[in-house]
């Protein structure tokens, strides 16, 4: 049995060092990032997937993200150290890493360049996104070109929530109170972003997309009845989606991959985003490092959930490793190193 989280968070050394000399108080950032020591501690990162049951991590950057922390010529700078780090972790531990770059949309051309050096010069294995650029919706048509970029590289997409606090939850508020903006705005982020990418016709544009969608996509498999209902054919004469969007609409959620990362801990909401995306579009995830005892708590939980399913090893071993390696331009030889091991 073999174990690979398709959706694990990292801050390398070098890139957190470059952020915290390119602000003038970094308390509020060493705040976030100081809870967890295997954000950046590859040693405790290690031990914990050793002692839980997870044999390969893929690498995606921890939030905040760079174009919603800081002005655009800074992130010019930033975002290039974070692809290299990250690069140079897989470098170093080869067995244990698959790694992700970071690109800024709001420069889409200079974003392709840096995907397209991340991808042939660095090997990276696919890029991360947020499910909005510093407030834009990824359905923005100044993203075409971005994602035609990732179609031509055959590389998936990664897409993890993110709102700020200062997204109020009413309009007559000036920000987001009672944690709201985290623990509910987050997989409502999630929702709206996978709406926009399939009403916004991005996805019938760009059929080679591949997208991972953290949480197990979130609201999606719980609502998808109510979707089915409401974008009922004879309801949208007056609609404003993009043309070409096949019906029934809620099928096009389905080309999304959900990860296992959907309540921390039990199998039943995993087992409904499993009903509706299908096993073949499930990949084990688990947010690590977050959770107690430096990400062991979540590895922990996602294995339980998985093993929860009653699954048989084959239908198992699709979640396991089997989708994601199908998903990475180098899941064969990943597979053949895997073999080998074994």
């Amino acid at each position: 049995m073999f174990r690979i989280d398709a959706f694990s968070h990292v801050l390398p050394a070098t890139y957190r060092k470059a952020v915290l000399d390119s602000v003038p108080d970094p308390s509020a950032i060493l705040q976030l990032w100081g809870m967890v020591d295997s954000l950046t501690n590859i040693d405790e990162r290690i031990a914990a997937m050793a002692e839980t049951g997870v044999d390969m991590q893929v690498l995606t950057l921890a939030t905040p993200p760079p174009e919603q922390m800081f002005e655009q010529k800074l992130v010019e700078r930033l975002v290039p150290v974070a692809n290299d780090s990250i690069a140079q972790l897989v470098v170093d531990h080869p067995d244990r890493f698959v790694g992700t770059c970071s690109v800024d949309l709001r420069d889409p051309e200079r974003a392709s360049a840096e995907l397209d050096r991340s991808v042939t010069e660095l090997g990276l294995q696919g890029v991360q996104l947020f499910s909005n650029i510093a407030g834009r919706p990824l359905d923005h048509p100044d993203f075409e070109e971005f994602y035609s970029e990732v179609e031509r590289l055959g590389v998936p997409i990664w897409i993890h929530p993110y709102r700020p606090e200062s997204h109020a939850d009413y309009p007559t508020e000036t920000e987001s109170k009672y944690l709201i903006w985290y623990s509910l705005g987050w997989p409502m982020d999630t929702t709206i972003a996978m709406a926009r990418l399939v009403f916004g016709g991005v996805l019938a544009r760009h059929p080679r997309l591949r997208v991972i969608i953290h949480h197990a996509g979130a609201l999606v498999p719980s609502l998808a009845h109510r979707l089915k209902t409401i974008y009922r054919a004879e309801w949208l004469a007056h609609s404003d989606f993009a043309p070409g969007v096949p019906r029934p609409y809620v099928d096009e959620f389905k080309q999304f991959y959900g990860d296992t990362v959907v309540t921390y801990g039990g199998s039943a909401a995993l087992r409904r985003a499993c009903d509706f995306f299908g096993l073949d579009h499930i990949v084990f995830g688990t947010d690590t490092p977050y959770g107690l005892r430096e990400g062991r708590e979540f590895n922990e939980l996602a294995v339980s959930a998985v093993s929860g399913l009653g699954l048989t090893p084959e239908q198992a071993d699709l979640i396991w490793h089997g989708n994601v390696l199908d998903l990475l331009p180098d899941g064969d030889r990943l597979r053949a190193k895997m073999a080998a091991v074994r």
